[in-house]
């Protein structure tokens, strides 16, 4: 599977699927894209955090989650 980070401005992730975001000061986060109860505004929402969201603004460039890694075991 090819991971490329795709522009914000260009496509949003599914609603609701966990991404790698990357800010616009480069620093990266496990985030999931959730709509507002009012359906307008947009946010981001930190994985297994019960705060507001972050402003979808501040989000610059995101990425599925890689695949789970398999250990030989």
């Amino acid at each position: 599977m090819e991971m490329n980070w795709i522009s914000v401005k260009d496509e949003l992730p599914k609603l609701g699927e966990p991404v790698l975001l990357c800010d616009w000061s480069g620093v990266v986060q496990k985030q999931t894209f959730y709509r507002d109860y009012d359906d307008v505004s947009d946010f981001w929402q930190d994985v297994g955090d019960n705060h507001d969201g972050v402003p979808l603004n501040i989000g610059d460039h995101w990425m599925p989650l890689p695949p789970p890694s398999h250990i030989a075991g």
